[in-house]
C-alpha cells in the first residue's frame, strides 16, 4: 500500500485546524462545506458530506 502525505496541519488552541490548499483543491472541499471525521478500521478519514444523523 503506497502512502503519500498530502499537507500537514496544526490544531489551535480553540481546537481548529486549516486543511492545507492542495488537499482542498484535489478534493473539491469549498468554504462552508461540511467534512466529516470518520473511524475507519482504526484510522481516521475525512469525508465531504452532509450529516442527518450522528451516532
Amino acid at each position: 500500500m503506497t502512502r503519500t502525505i498530502l499537507g500537514v496541519a496544526k490544531i489551535s488552541t480553540k481546537n481548529r485546524m486549516t486543511i492545507p490548499k492542495e488537499v482542498c483543491k484535489k478534493y473539491g472541499f469549498k468554504e462552508g462545506d461540511t467534512i466529516l471525521f470518520v473511524e475507519q478500521d482504526g484510522k481516521l478519514v475525512l469525508k465531504k458530506g452532509l450529516i442527518t444523523k450522528i451516532g
